[in-house]
């Protein structure tokens, strides 16, 4: 695929979409959920949370500015 050297520039130089970034902060902390607790080797009861358990648990640890109501 070729793309001019303008465009290539102009797209490299811009910086990333906030939704990106906000997105990335939330993947991000789901992601360490993932990990088990070096003292115990158990994983968090939250990886087991759904939809709903999920949302209040990140509105409550200071996500609640990043999320919305229709995503």
């Amino acid at each position: 695929m070729k793309v001019s050297a303008r465009t290539y520039r102009s797209w490299k130089a811009d910086e990333p979409a906030p939704r990106v970034v906000t997105d990335a902060l939330i993947l991000n902390k789901l992601y360490d959920l993932q990990k088990p607790d070096p003292k115990t080797l158990k994983l968090k009861p939250e990886v087991l949370y759904g939809r709903r358990k999920m949302r209040v648990w990140l509105r409550r640890n200071g996500f609640a500015r990043y999320l919305q109501a229709h995503r």
